[in-house]
């Protein structure tokens, strides 16, 4: 709603509510036709004038003909890497004439486009007629310059031409484009940048209100080896509702959201930006070490991890850092968290835990020994020789131990976390290289003796590798031992490790990850069924018993009786004589 008298240099030096508040509409658009003179401007590079407006020569553009660019495009192609040549001069789309087109001027076209080298070219009409003006000059280039307006062009002997230029690219990456997202998560636009074949690319999405808490979180796609995009993986992207009301906000109590947030967590972009919260409140030395406040924090963690299904803690080891941002929260936590005057310090949760441990390094008792942390369900023994060279007096081991191992499932199809994941490290120093291995035991819930499996002892990767954010990866591991309850690993060096379990038939699906717990059911099942079976018989012979006993109680018979014991008195009696035996032998 502009109101200006006319003098004003510019229309924002009008009076005007403020830029963007407005009530109109596209039937309300304004529209202007000025008067210029050719008297009032200098149109340069020898450009003529005509009713004050400038007309460039071939290759030049702007108002007043002063860049030596001018856009191109392809048109009635069946891709964008392919089509008749059109070049924007003078305010219009106009063909070049093919009669002189060669490989060296549609290779500098298919490079100012973003392409590879021409594979074809093309003249007359291949592509079909295009509605511009067709050029009748020649185009001649050396196939060295970067843009069509670098070449040389000629209209001086050529009035007239029999047909227009075409070209098919090699693609070798895929242009920028914009994506609306805005039905599918908060973000409303996705800008795709420039990306060549064979790579992926990914966007950031954005918590508006904390742009900090979507750290880790991306919208990913890739280009394929034809130069089309792939279908874009939105998922990390994608909210509940009260996480979409949480990053929209433009002011939230965190702290008395937090256990609202914990209940809400539904999609992998929640647990994402969750993480990120319970990092961020822990990175307060005051909060840490005020013991009310972290238990609440851990106890908010713990319930999202506990509460969190199978599938959506795989989706977020997959497509977000919750990995890494817990296993980082957990390590700054033990950083700054104060032991007061203890040599150490246990925090237990029901889906992890937190030891730990302030060392005296020239302490007479490291001296020769072993260090032994740890429990029944996952232990380490430090050597020794660890703590030789060590820069410091005091050093901090830390061991966290998760008991979830589906936020670790890792990017491999193959590979199934069967353990918990121990994580050790010292704090406060830099551990080069372990001279001497660590040993890392670790609890197996049930043998696993099926056909296509084995164990194996890996340690966790936090590498990005393409879409992935973490990997399993045996380097430096080894499995030395193994029985019915335990795998003993031995590594040399400090990271987070597990044991896990590796199909060597094939992939693993989901349908094959729960072969154990099916062949378990089934067992299970038939030994059920067995032992329902055999109290139903047991039952039915106890009843006929019964019946038997009453039937022959019912029916008794004194003559029948007596008959019974002299007959049975003969047969002794007969027997005694024939085999010279007593009645008491008998």
């Amino acid at each position: 709603n502009l109101m200006c008298d006319g003098s004003e240099p510019d229309l924002f030096n009008c009076t005007h509510p403020g830029v963007g508040i407005e009530n109109c509409d596209h039937s309300d658009d304004a529209g202007v036709e000025c008067a210029v003179s050719c008297d009032e401007i200098v149109c340069q590079n020898e450009a003529t004038c005509d009713k004050g407006i400038c007309f460039c020569p071939f290759g030049y553009s702007g108002l007043f003909c002063q860049s030596r660019s001018v856009p191109i495009r392809l048109a009635n192609g069946s891709s964008s890497s392919n089509g008749n040549l059109e070049i924007y001069q003078n305010a219009t789309w106009n063909l070049i004439c093919g009669d002189f087109w060669e490989t060296r001027e549609a290779n500098v076209a298919c490079r100012q486009l973003g392409f590879g080298e021409a594979l074809n070219i093309y003249t007359s009409t291949y592509f079909g007629e295009s509605s511009g003006s067709l050029l009748k000059g020649k185009l001649t280039c050396d196939d060295k310059e970067t843009a069509i307006s670098n070449c040389s062009y000629s209209e001086e002997g050529f009035d007239h031409c029999t047909s227009s230029a075409g070209v098919e690219c090699k693609v070798i990456m895929c242009l920028t484009t914009n994506e609306d997202i805005s039905s599918k998560s908060f973000q409303g636009m996705f800008a795709w940048p420039v990306t060549p074949i064979g790579e992926e690319t990914r966007l950031r999405c954005e918590c508006k209100s904390y742009p900090h808490f979507s750290k880790g979180l991306y919208a990913f796609r890739t280009c394929s080896t034809k130069g089309v995009w792939s279908e874009t993986c939105f998922t990390p992207c994608v909210f509940s509702e009260r996480y979409l009301q949480f990053c929209s906000a433009p002011s939230v109590n965190i702290l008395e959201n937090l256990n609202d947030m914990a209940m809400n967590v539904i999609e992998p972009g929640d647990i994402g930006v969750f993480m990120n919260v319970i990092r961020e409140l822990l990175s307060t030395e005051d909060r840490v070490n005020s013991v009310q406040a972290r238990n609440s924090l851990f106890e908010a963690l713990d319930s999202v991890l506990v509460s969190t299904s199978e599938m959506a803690l795989r989706n977020a080891s997959l497509i977000t850092q919750a990995p890494q941002i817990f296993l980082e929260t957990l390590q700054s936590t033990a950083g700054i968290i104060s032991l007061n005057g203890n040599i150490s310090l246990n925090i237990n949760q029901k889906a992890f835990t937190l030891s730990i441990n302030e060392l005296l390094v020239t302490s007479t008792p490291l001296s020769g020994y072993n260090l032994t942390f740890g429990n029944a369900s996952g232990s380490v023994v430090i050597p020794q020789s660890a703590f030789i060279g060590l820069k410091t007096d005091y050093v901090r081991v830390v061991r966290s131990t998760l008991h979830r191992p589906a936020l670790f499932s890792g990017s491999q199809e193959n590979i199934s976390v069967f353990t918990n994941v121990l994580s050790i490290s010292f704090l406060n120093t830099t551990v080069q290289e372990l001279k001497e291995p660590i040993v890392i035991i670790l609890q197996k819930p049930m043998s696993y003796e099926i056909k296509g499996w084995t164990s194996s002892c890996q340690f966790w990767k936090e590498k990005v590798i393409k879409n992935i954010y973490g990997a399993w990866n045996e380097k430096g591991c080894l499995k030395s031992y193994e029985n019915f309850t335990h795998v003993t690993c031995t590594c040399n060096h400090f990271t987070s490790f597990a044991s896990v379990l590796v199909w060597d038939d094939g992939e693993i699906t989901e349908g094959s990850t729960a072969k154990l717990s099916t062949y378990i059911i089934i067992i299970i099942a038939v030994c059920s069924i067995a032992a329902v079976l055999s109290l139903i018989l047991i039952v039915a012979i106890a009843g006929i018993v019964c019946v038997v006993r009453r039937r022959r109680k019912s029916t008794y018979n004194p003559d029948l009786a007596t008959w019974w014991k002299t007959a049975e008195d003969s047969y002794v009696q007969n027997n005694k004589d024939l085999n010279c035996k007593t009645e008491s032998e008998l």
